[in-house]
C-alpha cells in the first residue's frame, strides 16, 4: 500500500515537474478590420472606448499607430465555483488603414508575463464581454 502511495507520488511530481518544461504560451489570434479614420483619430477613439471599459492604458505610440491596456482579473461567482477571468492585454495596431487587435490574458510566469490565452470572436462569451465592446465600438467608427 505504501509502495502505491510512493510511485502515485513520484508520478504526480514528474507530471508536474515534466509539464514546467513543455509549457507554450498561447498564440495570438488578431481580430483584423478595415478602417476609414485617421491614426491620431483611431487611438483617440480606442482610449476613450478602452479607459470607459475599466482599461488602464499603458503605452500609447502615435508614431506607430500602437495602443496597449490591460484589465485586472473579473472574479465571478463565490467559494467552490468562483471563476476568474482575466487579467487581459489589450493591443491595438492601426498600420495603412488596416487595424489588428490581439486580445490576451496573461500571467506571471517566472517573473515574465506570459499569455495563457489568446481571444477573438469565438471565446467563450464571459471573455468576449471584456473586450467585444471595444472591438465593436471601434469597428462602429472605423465605417
Amino acid at each position: 500500500m505504501i509502495c502505491r502511495k510512493a510511485s502515485f507520488l513520484l508520478v504526480a511530481l514528474a507530471m508536474v515537474a515534466g509539464g514546467c518544461h513543455t509549457f507554450k504560451p498561447a498564440a495570438p489570434k488578431p481580430i483584423v478590420f478595415q478602417c476609414k479614420l485617421s491614426k491620431s483619430e483611431f487611438l483617440a477613439k480606442a482610449k476613450q472606448l478602452l479607459e470607459a471599459n475599466r482599461y488602464t492604458i499603458d503605452y500609447i505610440n502615435e508614431d506607430k499607430g500602437e495602443i496597449e491596456a490591460d484589465r485586472v482579473p473579473k472574479y465571478i461567482g463565490i467559494g467552490e465555483n468562483l471563476i476568474v477571468k482575466g487579467p487581459y492585454v489589450f493591443n491595438a495596431v492601426y498600420n495603412n488603414g488596416t487595424v489588428t487587435i490581439i486580445v490576451q490574458t496573461v500571467h506571471d510566469r517566472d517573473g515574465k508575463p506570459v499569455a495563457t490565452e489568446s481571444h477573438d470572436e469565438r471565446s467563450e462569451i464571459s471573455d468576449r464581454q471584456n473586450f467585444m465592446p471595444i472591438v465593436d465600438g471601434l469597428r462602429a467608427a472605423c465605417q
